[in-house]
């Protein structure tokens, strides 16, 4: 899909004054205070970011914690994948392009953390996100 086509090849200088690192260990304190996946300093863990764009949180993310198993950005645009792919260092890291609104796992894979940074919080309002999300998590609670 097209979506944001042209806007991918900008979106990094229109950014670049944002500030990944504090957004991404905001984000992995709240992970690690109140999800029940034990931490994610435990091996194993795997990860879902939902609407990554070119990537950039999900690269700190990895980046920030290096023990996760697996992390896969999520993103409708096939030009923001590219990007994203290009940027990608890991060998734990993935990105594939598709919809999160019909989002079902490979192989019935699941994911101990989901994440939405940045502006695909929009997803929220829309039908059928819980489906998709509820459909590639393992099952847990906040304590």
């Amino acid at each position: 899909m097209t979506s944001f086509g042209g806007y991918a090849h900008v979106y990094n200088a229109f950014y670049a004054q944002k500030d990944y690192t504090k957004e991404v260990e905001y984000v992995l304190g709240l992970v690690n205070k109140y999800s029940t996946v034990g931490g994610l300093d435990r091996e194993g863990v795997s990860w879902v970011d939902a609407g990554c764009g070119t990537g950039n949180g999900t690269n700190k993310i990895a980046q920030l914690a290096p023990k996760l198993a697996r992390i896969v950005g999520y993103d409708l645009s096939d030009d923001m994948i590219s990007v994203a792919n290009a940027s990608s260092k890991l060998p734990t890291q993935e990105f594939v392009q598709g919809d999160f609104m019909t989002f079902t796992p490979e192989n019935h894979e699941t994911f101990d953390v989901m994440s939405a940074l940045f502006h695909a919080w929009n997803y929220l309002g829309k039908d059928g996100l819980m489906v998709s999300v509820s459909a590639g998590s393992r099952p847990f609670s906040w304590s």
